[in-house]
């Protein structure tokens, strides 16, 4: 079954299309044209599918997100849509909450601390 982009129902929250149409690998989440629902695989051979992606936080013009600075710390910024935030974002250093920057920069220490004998 062809699909058109007036056919796709609408992505799970937080997802887009990647305009492909493939064999999902596992764990991605893929539009199903037999009952036009969001799937995410598991297991199993699937014929080839729409192809949805995780969608990546923007703040709003003026809003604030949350980015890991050069110390390892958690910081808070406007996205006044300067060379800089997009930088960020384009780095995947843009976060909606410092909570969800805090993984990262916890990972990014353990990182560099690995070539320092992990001291």
């Amino acid at each position: 079954m062809q699909l058109t982009i007036n056919d796709m129902p609408e992505p799970p929250k937080g997802y887009e299309y990647t305009g492909e149409y493939r064999q999902p690998k596992i764990g991605e989440w893929f539009i199903d044209p037999n009952d036009m629902k969001a799937t995410r695989t598991s297991s199993g051979y699937h014929l080839p599918r729409l192809i949805l992606r995780k969608k990546r936080f923007r703040a709003d013009y003026a809003h604030c997100y949350y980015f890991v600075g050069e110390t390892g710390k958690v910081l808070k910024d406007y996205d006044n849509r300067r060379a800089t935030d997009a930088a960020r974002h384009a780095i995947g250093n843009h976060f909606e909450t410092e909570a969800e920057a805090q993984k990262p920069a916890d990972k990014l220490k353990e990182f560099l601390m690995q070539f320092h004998g992990g001291e």
